[in-house]
Order: C-alpha cells, then structure tokens, then sequence
C-alpha cells in the first residue's frame, strides 16, 4: 500500500467573522433599548423619554416620534407598517408599566394600558390580534382583541423579573428572566409550565434576557455571561452552546432557521459584541468591528443580509452583508514533543487580528505576541529530572480573550523520551501497518488524548477519546518509520514508540 507523508496542516481554532457594519444617523443620543421592522423599509427603535424613531427608508434616515409619555419604550412590536405597540414604564410621575399603541404609523399613540405592579420589558404579537408582554415581578399581560383591552396573567414566578417573551402562535410561547427562569404555555397563558433552565454544571444564577424560535421544537436563549442554550423539543430539554463572549448577551434574532445573530456587551473598554451562527445555533463566531464598548441592546434583521443593531448610546448600526465575510485563526502544530536538554520550538499562528500568547510553565519562555501570520517560539530549559514534563501554551485573540488555542510542549527527563510513564497503556500490532489498537490497563473513563509525532518531534495526527477502554486508529497513511505515540489522561502522560512497516 502507498504510503504518504506527513502534511503540514493548520489546526482550527476558531471562525471569526470581520464584519461591515455602518452608523447610520439616528438624530439622539438618548439610550437606545429595541428595532423592529415591519417590512424591509420600515422600522422603529424604541428609547428613553417617549421617544421612537422611525424609518421608511430601510434606515438612511430616521424622524422622531412620541408616544406622548415620559416612559422607557423597552419593546416595540409592529403587526403591519401602521398597526404597532410600544411597552415599557412610566417614569415621570410614577412608576407604571405601559402598553400604548398606535394605528397610523406612530404619528398618534394611545395609552391602552397601565400597572403598578409591572414595568414592563418585553411585548410580542403572533397575531394581529392576540398579544402578550412580560416584565418585572413575574407579571404578564395579553390581549385577545388586538390591544384594545388587556388582562393580566399569573405566571407563578414570584418576584422573577421577565425580560423576554416569544409567541410562536396565539397559544404556545416562551418566556426567559432573571434565575434562569424559563416558562412555556401551550393554552395562551391561562397555564405555565416553569423551570429553572440547567447547563452542564454551572451553579451560577444567570439572568436570562432574549428567547427566539425558529420552529415550534427548536429555540434559542441568551442572557449574562455569554450564555448560549438551544432547545430542539420545545423547552422539554436545553443544550448548552459554547459561547465566544464572556459579555451579556442581550438580544437574538434568527432570519432564518440556520442563521441567526445575537449582541450585546457591558464590559468597560472591551468591544461591544455580535456574535453570528450559520449552522442552526451549534457553533458562533463573534464579528469584530469598531462599534464602540457601550451595550448593544438589541437586534433585527429583515433579510439574510440586512440587519440593524443599536446601543445606549442612540447609534443604530446597519449591515447589508450578513455582517461581512468569514476568516480563520489557526495554530499548528498542536504539540510538539522535546528532549531533556535546552532548546526550542516554532508554531505558526494565522490571523487576520492580533493575538497574545503565553505559558503555563516557568521553565518554557513563548514570544507573548503577534499580529496575523507569525511565528511563535517556545523556548524550553534543561529537564534535569528523570521525569517528564508538560508545558500549555494558550493563544488568544486581544480583543476577544475567550477565543484561544491551546498547544503543548511535551519535553522529557533525562532518561530520554521513550515510554514515559508506567506502561499503563497497551499499543498493538507493534511495529503496525494499517492499524493500531490503544489498550487502557487502568480502565479511566475519562477524556482521553492520543497525540502522534516523528521520532524529531514534530506533530504528525491527534485523536480524542471517552469513556472507552480501548481505542483502534488507522495509521495506514503513515510513512514507514519510527513514531512517538503520547497518550495524556487526567492520570499523567506517557510516550511510547511506534514503529509503521
């Protein structure tokens, strides 16, 4: 069988997209709090002190409008380009939730309703006459009768704010809030399923604030810390998405099934962020532009391509690319191992951004920074012990720290680098020629790396492995030769050889 040489290859860290992203004006300075459009050319942003603006340009220009009140408008929802409401809170004289609507585009609004017991964050319409908002103190209304009159409903929350409400019909929808508070109705309200939504091992009490369905099963939530959770049974179960923003997440928005976007921010003098999905909410990448550090309060898009972003800074940002196009950062290899005596070692970085490295290990020095494709050198001390010992190396993106790779120097102890460790792993046929079998004698159930270099040291394959006590691995494609095979557990590590005829 031909054999075919190691090839250098980049390892994938990340997808960031660079994203083109233009203000447009939008006459205030005053916090800038939701978007909602309803047609390609006209929309409206709701903001402090009563004030909308509106545009029916597709947002070239905005004109202010006023409902007539001194209020928060925190969420606007429009069910044709004249029929529309506005919910939020009265501030002026005292604190009252408000639901006021307007049937001539803005121009004229009235006040349809008041409660001093919920402010309100949040108002959404499945149809044209059938409409719910949510907000403080677990408080939700709806209307049956296109906002003419409204009842409220008891959502058994307690004192749990509501940030987010989503209809997919008059009956079934969604609300997210603070505690990781999530409830489901299926009869429009008069009964709530609630829970408080669980990730993996967190134990942290994560504020919820936007939840968004892209079909009656599969849905998504964001909220504090960057979270990202993702339902594809209506609610009954939530995965939890690896996010790359540490930031609030403070709106999500999908025009379509597999793509969708979400913002937000809130960190001094760190980038506000958008981040973008392309495969239904499995992986996000954030897009890097200068929008400023100020909060991105919420998101629209009312294509594929056009979409609207705006901050508490009265700035509306516009895109007609989908955000922009995508590239990579990259590293390889990703380990290398090393003998007991000083020396060093090159990984190449790709980029198109600046990055920053550093080192776990006082013993290996890295070069701490660099700017698209560059090289970094790890250079290592003298190993004088006759064990072994493992340096990781983390490469990350400036603006976005989350964003890493992370590389190893494997060097050994003075007894060499060949079988490290206890031989408590088994490899089979050796010498091999189509394939091997790693055999685990201790029976760990854990994650599990097999990493194989040249006998110099230079990375050649990678393979993972769970909660399996042995694992098979073609090695069909690999010259004839000598090979280090690391296999690292939570255990330890150890390098035995591998010889490929």
């Amino acid at each position: 069988m031909e054999k075919i040489g190691f090839t250098f290859y980049f390892v994938l860290c990340s997808v960031i997209a660079f994203s083109q992203w233009t203000q447009e004006p939008s006459g205030t300075a005053y916090p800038l709090n939701c978007v909602c459009f309803a047609d390609s050319n006209t929309g409206y942003v709701g903001s402090y002190g009563g004030l909308v603006l509106k545009t029916n340009d597709a947002g070239a220009t905005w004109i202010s409008l006023n409902v007539n009140r001194q209020c928060y408008v925190n969420s606007v929802y429009f069910t044709d380009v004249n029929t529309g409401f506005a919910a939020g809170y009265d501030y002026y004289y005292s604190y009252l939730g408000v639901i006021l609507k307007t049937t001539d585009g803005g121009i004229t609004w009235t006040t349809e309703w008041t409660s001093s017991q919920i402010l309100l964050y949040s108002i959404c319409f499945p149809d044209a006459n059938t409409g719910y908002a949510v907000g403080m103190n677990g408080g939700i209304a709806k209307t049956a009768d296109g906002g003419e009159t409204w009842i409220n409903l008891s959502s058994h929350t307690l004192t749990k704010d509501l940030h987010s409400v989503f209809f997919i019909n008059a009956d079934t929808g969604y609300i997210v809030g603070a505690g990781r508070t999530f409830l489901k109705t299926v009869d429009g309200g008069i009964t709530w399923t609630s829970k408080i939504l669980e990730y993996g091992s967190s134990i942290y009490n994560y504020t919820l604030y936007s939840v968004f369905f892209t079909s009656a099963n599969t849905g998504y939530v964001v909220g504090e810390g960057g979270l990202i959770l993702k339902t594809t049974d209506g609610g009954a179960t939530w995965l939890w998405i690896w996010s790359p923003t540490y930031m609030a997440l403070r709106s999500v928005f999908f025009p379509y099934a597999n793509t969708g976007y979400a913002v937000g921010g809130n960190y001094t003098n760190t980038p506000s962020i958008i981040i973008k999905t392309t495969d239904a909410g499995l992986t996000w990448a954030p897009q890097i532009d200068n929008l400023g550090t100020y909060d991105l309060s919420a998101v629209y898009f009312t294509d594929a391509n056009t979409g609207y972003v705006v901050n508490e800074t009265g700035k509306i940002f516009k895109t007609t690319s989908g955000g922009g196009p995508y590239t990579t950062l990259a590293v390889s290899p990703s380990g290398r191992i090393v003998g007991s005596t000083a020396g060093s070692a090159d990984f190449i970085v790709s980029s198109d951004t600046n990055w920053i490295v550093t080192s776990d290990s006082p013993w290996c020095t890295v070069t701490p920074s660099g700017s698209g494709t560059d090289t970094i050198v790890a250079a290592y001390t003298e190993n004088k012990s006759a064990n072994p010992r493992v340096d990781t190396i983390r490469i990350r993106l400036q603006q976005l720290p989350k964003i890493l790779k992370k590389i190893t120097v494997t060097q050994g102890g003075v007894s060499g680098i060949e079988n490290i460790g206890q031989d408590a792993f088994r490899i089979y046929p050796n010498p091999a020629t189509e394939k091997i079998t790693i055999k685990d004698t201790r029976n760990l159930y854990k994650d599990n790396t097999v990493s194989i270099y040249t006998i110099t040291g230079d990375f050649v394959k990678e393979y993972q492995f769970r909660n399996q006590h042995q694992v098979e691995i073609d090695v069909s494609n690999l010259m004839q030769g000598v090979y280090l095979v690391k296999i690292q557990t939570s255990a330890g590590i150890e390098v035995q050889k591998l010889v490929i005829q």
